[in-house]
């Protein structure tokens, strides 16, 4: 029994963690990856601010720049589109303390307390597409989605968490 039990403690942590982070990389699988030299970052949806833009194209910028990839203000051979969203998941836990008592031993009451905890958390998904700037097709596709922190400085590693893991799958393997 209580290794059964310890066994589902550990799948529900794995669950919960999973739920809240998560990587995926899509790619067309019929592109020339070594042909691309150069990149151009071009922002689709607003950054929640300009220190969090900033953050972002520098970790791009670092990510790619050590894949061999330079950055050009204009004309690069990739267009490095930067999509954001923000949402706030809310997560409920209940904590029971005590025990209920024994009702087939003549009604006999137990104690014990319930907590309910409702948290609300908030999520942030980045999406990197990568176009063929000359073709303007889709080429490769990162998204990563985590929680955000409240401290700045964390939130900087974060990005720099996420992006590195993106690019971790560039350039892709067919």
């Amino acid at each position: 029994m209580r290794k059964t039990l310890s066994l589902f403690c550990l799948l529900t942590a794995v669950t919960a963690t999973t739920c809240l982070a998560g990587i995926s990389v899509d790619h067309d699988k019929s592109a020339d990856f070594s042909k691309y030299q150069t990149f151009t970052i071009v922002e689709a949806t607003e950054a929640i601010s300009p220190l969090m833009r900033e953050r972002l194209i520098k970790a791009i910028e670092v990510a790619l720049g050590a894949e061999g990839l330079e950055k050009v203000e204009e004309g690069g051979d990739l267009k490095v589109v930067i999509h954001t969203s923000t949402d706030t998941e809310t997560h409920v836990t209940a904590d029971n303390w005590g025990y209920g008592g024994y009702p087939r031993w003549g009604g006999w009451g137990g104690w014990g307390t319930t907590t309910v905890n409702v948290t609300n958390i908030a999520v942030g998904t980045l999406m990197l597409d990568m176009v063929d700037a000359s073709s303007n097709q889709l080429v490769w596709r990162g998204v990563a989605t985590d929680s955000i922190p409240k401290k700045s400085e964390k939130v900087e590693r974060k990005i720099y968490k996420a992006v590195d893991k993106l690019f971790r799958h560039y350039p892709p393997e067919n």
